[in-house]
């Protein structure tokens, strides 16, 4: 039976009231995972200076992986303390990323049977900025990590990971970035 989800739309203070930090090493977690707080700036220069050391085919790969392997891991202990459907514990990530500060997520398309995504990602805080190139990489391999959460227990899955691309649209209402993540079959 599924647990009460928070509403990720009004529920800041309910996700900052499951902080916790451990008296004896000093690590926060929320929800028995544990967490990092760090500025915005910080994480944005490790993107600069990943991409201006490796290049940008390494920059991609480095962080396909990472997003795909953080949403997977997400998304199963998203399940597993809410207790959850998959589809619900998708919805719960895209929308915790969006309270997190990483910009406002929400779902286009989703159709698990052609394996496709598409995600509308507003005032994405990993925009390219100056000397800071676009972490949006990131997102692609997090809905790629979404999907293969979500093709775990799905015996229709291809077997292998589809196609990612993102598209940064310039500023749009109020002056805010856009960017479009797809996942699936490349037309």
């Amino acid at each position: 039976m599924n647990r009460e989800m928070p509403d990720p739309t009004t529920d800041f203070h309910h996700l900052r009231s499951r902080l916790e930090i451990d008296d004896e090493d000093a690590r926060l977690k929320l929800n028995g995972q544990e967490m990092i707080l760090l500025p915005r700036h910080f994480f944005r220069y490790i993107l600069r200076d990943v991409k201006n050391a490796l290049g940008a085919e390494a920059f991609r790969q480095v962080f396909l992986k990472a997003g795909h392997d953080g949403a997977l891991t997400f998304c199963r202990r998203f399940r597993e303390v809410h207790q959850c459907t998959p589809e619900q514990a998708v919805k719960g990530y895209l929308a915790e990323m969006s309270l997190r500060g990483w910009g406002r997520f929400s779902i286009v398309a989703l159709e698990l049977e052609r394996e496709y995504i598409e995600v509308l990602l507003q005032n994405s805080a990993l925009a390219a900025e100056g000397d800071l190139p676009s972490g949006h990489v990131i997102w692609e391999g997090s809905m790629l990590g979404v999907l293969s959460f979500l093709r775990e227990d799905d015996r229709r899955s291809s077997g292998k990971l589809p196609g990612a691309q993102s598209k940064e649209l310039p500023a749009a209402r109020g002056g805010h970035s856009e960017c479009r993540i797809i996942v699936g079959p490349q037309e």
